[in-house]
């Protein structure tokens, strides 16, 4: 059995409550050391609700599984892997498909065996009706609230102070910033203009300090933060729950004839761009996949309509959206062309051998070169532990003598000292061998990758819109677009990067495990 132990916590609470993560995983040892089977990985999820299954450590363990590389999947308790009755059957799926086991611990069963299976569905549709009753009470409670016109928290809006028990009280020094901010929108009708005169004038955004005591606020205003100010109700005493808006306990800062003209000049921008959340016909293949190769932030969906009503698709980089069009040279890139361009891309690796065997000899050379490191730091780990152990007997030895009672406590002091040192650098030393190893007896094989991107060529046609998107970021780590190049990373083939430049023919080795060697061609975009 190769056995995979997945943990989860997503509050603080949970850790009190003796859930934390180191405690799941001590249990699953336990288990695993009484049934005398070894543990292959352990996937740490911190601070990540399990009411959907976009999260990162719970899609590396479903990768994992589709590899073959564990087929034993322990947790302490099932809403540890998911709270929804609709995601844990299809993960419950996915493992029935690759014959994977799912062990409970706090249950007591797994699902080698139908009754188990059954069983497991009857806990997982209490634990959705809990969550779904949690959820109903929370709504039913801040919408009593709303009514009453209580603030119902979130961000502290600028101009005002939260009093406990009294709720949202006018801070002198910031309504003064907030009046001029719904002025100047009326003016200007733009949120960068606006974020851009209120910065120059030195004022900085809100502020303040969370429950764990971290502080908060007080930095250049973007386009959002104006945004968010513009099209609250509370500046004109308002309290806003979902589509309802109720009148507040708290005094308003600007008069209704002021936020109504904001209003009506932000509807009149929004019709003017538009917007992805109505009348949005593209897909975006590679939402959430796709940055900006010269400031590294993501791009991010848009489209917008020409004088002819013709829409058109396009990503475009958050940076100018936020902070005004010099803050970045790449502005946006055509949706249609920039994905069609990635698919032809993964479809070439299936069906040219030339490039696909120079792509995976690139992976290869890397790997070795992880390895041939990871086996220096080992053995620089063992000269350390060496000197470590002469200094001990050193200490040992004087221990055999005579020696001041006010030397004993220092001598303890440093034997304890070399003692921590000594566990640190056997652990950092046991984590290079296992990569080591894990590198030397897990050499991708070219066959399995090869399968993959045929399977996907295969297949994409006949997938819906959604399948297509979520198939591709399975498939895709990231993409990242540069004036010049165009750099991809699979999963499938242990995040190889591609660089595909517009320009030149040559290029080098790229540092670190999992790259593949650069190759080149002239995309038409």
């Amino acid at each position: 059995m190769r056995i995979g132990v997945y943990t989860r916590v997503s509050t603080d609470l949970q850790v009190q409550r003796g859930e934390s993560l180191d405690e799941q995983a001590d249990e699953a040892r336990a288990y695993c050391k009484y049934k005398n089977i070894p543990i292959i990985k352990i996937y740490r999820e911190e601070g990540k609700s399990g009411k959907n299954t976009d999260r990162p450590e719970l899609q590396k363990l479903i990768r994992d599984c589709k590899k073959g590389e564990i087929d034993t999947v322990i947790v302490k308790k099932l809403d540890r892997l998911s709270r929804s009755i609709l995601d844990f059957e299809r993960l419950l799926r996915l493992f029935e498909d690759y014959k994977i086991t799912l062990v409970s611990l706090k249950e007591n069963f797994d699902t080698s065996s139908p009754m188990s299976r059954a069983a497991v569905r009857i806990i997982l549709v209490f634990a959705q009706l809990e969550r779904e009753q949690t959820s109903e009470r929370t709504r039913d409670a801040m919408i009593y609230r709303a009514k009453r016109g209580i603030w119902n928290g979130g961000h502290i809006p600028l101009g005002y102070d939260l009093i406990p028990k009294k709720g949202l009280k006018i801070n002198e020094e910031e309504v003064k910033v907030a009046k001029l901010i719904f002025e100047k929108y009326v003016e200007l009708a733009s949120y960068i203009k606006v974020a851009q005169y209120i910065n120059n004038l030195g004022h900085r955004t809100k502020q303040y300090r969370t429950k764990k005591g971290k502080e908060r606020g007080g930095r250049l205003f973007i386009d959002s933060n104006i945004a968010r100010i513009i099209q609250n109700p509370v500046y004109i005493g308002r309290i806003p729950y979902k589509a309802e808006v109720f009148s507040g306990t708290h005094l308003p800062i600007i008069s209704e004839e002021l936020f109504n003209q904001a209003q009506d000049i932000r509807k009149e921008n929004d019709k003017r761009n538009g917007s992805l959340k109505k009348d949005n016909k593209h897909n975006f293949l590679l939402e959430g996949l796709l940055s900006c190769g010269e400031c590294n932030t993501q791009m991010t969906p848009r489209w917008s309509r020409s004088k002819t009503q013709k829409r058109y698709f396009y990503y475009a980089c958050t940076k100018p959206i936020h902070n005004g069009k010099d803050s970045c040279s790449i502005r946006t890139m055509s949706a249609p062309a920039i994905e069609q361009l990635v698919l032809n891309r993964i479809r070439s690796l299936a069906t040219d051998n030339e490039v696909f065997q120079e792509v995976m000899a690139g992976n290869d050379n890397a790997s070795r070169q992880r390895i041939k490191e990871l086996r220096d730091i080992e053995q620089g780990i063992t000269s350390e532990l060496s000197a470590i152990d002469k200094k001990v007997s050193a200490i040992a030895e004087a221990f055999g003598e005579t020696i001041a009672k006010d030397k004993e406590h220092v001598m303890a002091l440093e034997l304890n000292r070399l003692d921590r040192e000594r566990k640190i650098l056997l652990q950092k030393q046991t984590e290079a061998r296992i990569e080591a190893n894990d590198l030397e007896t897990k050499i991708i094989s070219q066959d399995a990758a090869k399968q993959s991107l045929v399977a996907f060529t295969e297949n994409y046609r006949e997938l819906s819109p959604y399948d297509k998107k979520a198939l591709m970021s399975n498939l895709i780590h990231s993409v990242i677009y540069s004036k010049d190049k165009i750099t991809i990373r699979y999963y499938v083939l242990d995040n190889l990067d591609i660089f595909l430049k517009k320009e030149g023919v040559t290029g080098t080795m790229a540092t670190g495990a999992g790259f593949a060697t650069p190759f080149t061609w002239r995309p038409n975009i």
